[in-house]
C-alpha cells in the first residue's frame, strides 16, 4: 500500500478532538507499522462482508508480521500477504498468498480517492482474500472495479502512508521498470493490528460521506463466458476472469482445453479438459485402469489419495478423485500439487475435467471448479453450440480456438508457471478493466486479435514441443511485457488518453525491438566501412 501526503482531502478536515459525528461503538483498526500508525475506519453499509473479513483476520493476528510488499508512489501501497512473513526466500511469490477462502465482490460507488482502503484481487472479481491496498493519489480508473471497504481516519495515518510510499523500490530507481517490492521491505512491517472502539481514538478526523461516482452501477471487470464444442459435444461456463486456450498438443493425454486462473500459491490455478475414445470400455473399467496407475504412485510415496467416489456430471454417472502429488516448478522449487478429477462417459468418449492448484491454496478456487461442473451439458450425438471466435467474446475473457492439432496464446504459453505469470495476469486485468472499457480499445483489440491469432497458435505449439524454444520466446517477449506493464501506472480516463498512452507504448516497443538492433547494425556498418577504407 502507498501513502503520499501533501494535502489532506477536504472530506477529512482535522478535528481538535474526537470526531464530532463519530458513531461510537463502531470498530476501527489501528495498524502499528515500523513507519508509524495507520488508523482505518470502515464502510459496513457498502461492503459488509469485506469489513467482516478484515476485522476477523485482524483479530486472529493474520496480518501481524506482514509487509507492505508492493509500493508505487503516486498510486498505492499494497499489503496483507502472509507469505511476506517468511522473508526474502519467498519474495518471488509475494502477492500470491492469502487465506484459505475468498469473498465475493461488493463493488460500490465510493471513489478511489487518496486514503481509501480497497481490496486487492486477481482478474476474477470474486477472488479477494486478505490483500488490500491504500490509495496514495486519486485513482478514478479503479472505481467500480475493486471493493472499497474503508479509509484512513487520522492525520498521522496519512503521514505514515506518505513515508511508506516514498520508500525506494527497484522500479522507482529504474524509471518504472523492475520490482515494486521495497528495497528496505523490513521497514514496512505491520507489527500488530489492534481493533478498538472508534470513540477511544483521539484526533479522529470529522466523519463525512466519502466521495462517490455519479454512476452507481457496479462495473464488473470480466464476466463468465460460454465454452462449447460441436465436435466433442460438450458445453460449460468458464469462470469469470479465467483464460481458456484450446489445442495443447496432439498426444492422447494432451488436454483439449486448458483454463488458466489466478496464481494460487506457487503456480496458477487451472482446469483441464481431456477426452479419449472409449473403445468399448465402460466407465468402471476406465476408472479401474486409472486406479492401477495411481496405486503404483501411492506405493512409491509419490501420491496421496485424499478422497474418491461416485458422483454425477451433466446428468450422467461420473467418478471423482482428489489426490496430492509433489512436482518441481520451473524455478526449481518443489511444491505439493492437488488435483480434483471428475470423469464421465458420453456416447463413445470419456471426458475428464481436472482442477489443479498448489495444495496449500487448493481451496481458494475450488468453488470455481465446482461451479463449472454444475454448468456442464452434453449435446445429442456430439452436437453442441459453436465455440466463440477469437476476439468475439465481449467479456474480455480470452477464448481462442486454435487450428486442429494445436494452438493457443504464445505469450501465455511462454509465461505459464513461471515468474512472468503475475505480470501476464496484471496485463489481463489491464485489458479487461481499462482497454476494453473504451471504444478505441475495443476497436484495437478486435484488429489485434485477428492479426495475433493468425500466427500465435503455431508458435504456441512449437513452445510446447520444444522447451528450449519456449525459453527463447520467453526471453524475446520480456521487453514487450515490461513495456506494456507501464500502462498499469497510467491514469486513463478518456479515449484521447487511451490513444496517447497506447501510441507511446507502441513506439517504445518499436524502439526496443527495431531501434536498438538498428543502432547496433548502423554502428557495425560504420566500423566495417571505416575498416575497409583504411585498407585502401
Amino acid at each position: 500500500l502507498l501513502i503520499v501526503v501533501t494535502l489532506v482531502p477536504a472530506s477529512f478536515a482535522q478535528s481538535p478532538g474526537l470526531a464530532t459525528d463519530a458513531e461510537s461503538g463502531e470498530p476501527v483498526a489501528i495498524l502499528h507499522t515500523k513507519s508509524g500508525e495507520i488508523v482505518i475506519e470502515f464502510f459496513p453499509d457498502d461492503a459488509p462482508e469485506h469489513v467482516r473479513n478484515f476485522l476477523e483476520l485482524s483479530r486472529s493476528g493474520f496480518y501481524d508480521g506482514t509487509m507492505f510488499h508492493r509500493i508505487i508512489e503516486g498510486f498505492m501501497i499494497q499489503g496483507g500477504d502472509p507469505l511476506t512473513r517468511e522473508g526474502e526466500e519467498t519474495v518471488q511469490r509475494w502477492g500470491t498468498g492469502g487465506p484459505a477462502g475468498t469473498i465475493n465482490a461488493e463493488f460500490n460507488s465510493i471513489r478511489h480517492d487518496r486514503g481509501i482502503v480497497s481490496m486487492a484481487r486477481s482478474a476474477d472479481p470474486n477472488s479477494a482474500g486478505s490483500q488490500f491496498f491504500i490509495v496514495h493519489s486519486d485513482s478514478s480508473f479503479l472505481d467500480g472495479a475493486y471493493t472499497v471497504f474503508g479509509r484512513l481516519a487520522t492525520q498521522e495515518s496519512f503521514v505514515t502512508l506518505d513515508a511508506i510510499a516514498a520508500m525506494d523500490t527497484p522500479a522507482s530507481l529504474q524509471g518504472g521498470t523492475g520490482s515494486t517490492v521495497p528495497i528496505n521491505w523490513q521497514d514496512t512491517e505491520i507489527e500488530t493490528v489492534e481493533i478498538v472502539d472508534r470513540a477511544s481514538v483521539p484526533d479522529l478526523m470529522v466523519w463525512s460521506e466519502p466521495g462517490r461516482t455519479t454512476d452507481t452501477t457496479p462495473v464488473l471487470a470480466t464476466s463468465s463466458s460460454e465454452y462449447s464444442n460441436d465436435e466433442l459435444g460438450i458445453s460449460f461456463t468458464i469462470p469469470e476472469g479465467w483464460d481458456a486456450q484450446s489445442g495443447w498438443g496432439t498426444g492422447s493425454d494432451a488436454p483439449d482445453l486448458v483454463i488458466i486462473g489466478p496464481i494460487a500459491g506457487a503456480v496458477p490455478a487451472s482446469i483441464h479438459l481431456v477426452t479419449s475414445p472409449s473403445d468399448g470400455r465402460t466407465l468402471d473399467e476406465f476408472v479401474a485402469e486409472g486406479a492401477e496407475l495411481i496405486q503404483q504412485l501411492v506405493e512409491g510415496n509419490r501420491m496421496e489419495i485424499i478422497s474418491e467416489g461416485a458422483t454425477t456430471l451433466g446428468e450422467r454417472d461420473a467418478y471423482v478423485r482428489n489426490v496430492v502429488s509433489s512436482f518441481v516448478t520451473n524455478t526449481g522449487a518443489t511444491t505439493a500439487m492437488q488435483f480434483k478429477e471428475t470423469t464421465t462417459l458420453n456416447e463413445n468418449t470419456f471426458f475428464v475435467i481436472t482442477y489443479a492448484a498448489d495444495a496449500q491454496a487448493f481451496g481458494q478456487f475450488e468453488d470455481r471448479y465446482d461451479a463449472l461442473l454444475d454448468t456442464v451439458a452434453f449435446g445429442e450425438d456430439g452436437s453442441g453450440d459453436s465455440m466463440p471466435d477469437s476476439g468475439s467474446d465481449q467479456s474480455g475473457t480470452s477464448v481462442a480456438e486454435a487450428p486442429e492439432g494445436g494452438g493457443g496464446c504464445l505469450i501465455a504459453t511462454a509465461a505459464f508457471g513461471t515468474e512472468m505469470a503475475p505480470q501476464i495476469q496484471q496485463l489481463r486485468e489491464l485489458r479487461d478493466e481499462v482497454l476494453l472499457q473504451t471504444g478505441t480499445g475495443q476497436t484495437f483489440m478486435t484488429g489485434f486479435n485477428q492479426l495475433y491469432y493468425s500466427f500465435s497458435p503455431a508458435v504456441a505449439d512449437l513452445e510446447r514441443e520444444h522447451p528450449a524454444f519456449r525459453e527463447l520466446v520467453r526471453a524475446t517477449i520480456t521487453p514487450l511485457v515490461s513495456t506494456l506493464s507501464l500502462l498499469n501506472h497510467a491514469e486513463i480516463n478518456s479515449e484521447a488518453e487511451m490513444l496517447g498512452y497506447g501510441m507511446g507504448v507502441i513506439l517504445l516497443s518499436l524502439g526496443l525491438y527495431a531501434g536498438i538492433p538498428g543502432a547496433v547494425i548502423y554502428q557495425w556498418r560504420r566500423y566495417h566501412t571505416s575498416s575497409t577504407a583504411s585498407k585502401l
